[in-house]
Formats: C-alpha cells, sequence, structure tokens
C-alpha cells in the first residue's frame, strides 16, 4: 500500500518513496480493518470477538505456558527473512567501511547501527504470549 502511494504521488511529480516493511524491519502485517473494526466493537462490549482473536488468544496462552508451540510455518519464514535482510544490510556496512572515504564508513556505521536498531521479528501470537 506505501509503495503504490508513494508510486501514485511520483506519478504526479511529488517526489517520495516507500520502503518495503520487511526492509524497514517491520515483520508484522497491518491488522485488516475489518477485523480492527469488529475487535474494537468487541472491546467496547458492542459484539463478540473476531476468530482471528480469538484463536490469537488460544495461541498467545499457549506459547506463554510452552504448551507445545513450536513455531508456525509464516514465523519460520519470518525469521528467515529478516535473518537475510540483516545480513544484506550488514555486507553492505562491511563493504562501505573498507573504502577510503570517511563518508562511506560514516554511512557503514549509520547502516550498522539501523540494523542494530531494528525490531526483533514479532507476529501477534508472540506478541500477545
Amino acid at each position: 500500500m506505501r509503495e503504490t502511494f508513494a508510486q501514485e504521488l511520483r506519478a504526479r511529480d511529488v517526489a517520495a518513496e516507500a520502503t518495503p516493511r520487511r526492509l524497514r524491519g517491520v515483520t508484522r502485517k497491518a491488522e485488516k480493518i475489518a477485523v480492527r473494526k469488529m475487535r474494537e466493537q468487541y472491546e467496547r462490549g458492542d459484539g463478540a470477538a473476531p476468530h482471528t482473536l480469538e484463536a490469537a488468544f488460544v495461541e498467545a496462552s499457549d506459547a506463554a505456558f510452552d504448551r507445545a508451540t513450536p513455531l508456525k510455518p509464516w514465523e519460520v519464514q519470518i525469521v528467515e527473512t529478516q535473518t537475510h535482510v540483516r545480513g544484506l544490510y550488514l555486507q553492505q556496512a562491511q563493504t562501505l567501511a573498507r573504502s577510503p572515504a570517511p563518508e562511506d564508513r560514516k554511512l557503514a556505521k549509520s547502516i550498522e547501527t539501523f540494523v542494530a536498531d531494528m525490531p526483533p521479528a514479532d507476529t501477534r501470537r508472540l506478541e500477545m504470549a
């Protein structure tokens, strides 16, 4: 969505960039609007909990109490993707750190700081646990 919005702005001669979520270190997808609205109604006491929320509560309680909760396939993929992305950033930082140009070495340190500050791989289930 962010990328499409930035593309539309650029088509109208407005400078805009959007970095994909995984490259920013954000692993959780945004909650769907319909699910969010249902959840908000539930939290106000005006409706039933969305099935996805009920399932998340069950999975989170299992994870919190160490009841046989191996990583889900998508969680394994999230961790692998984040490891790969961080590795790519750090490879570029190492290349820049070997440069004779001081601005390249400064950029290398900035990249290393960025990677160190990236949030850990996260899912709603793990956050709730």
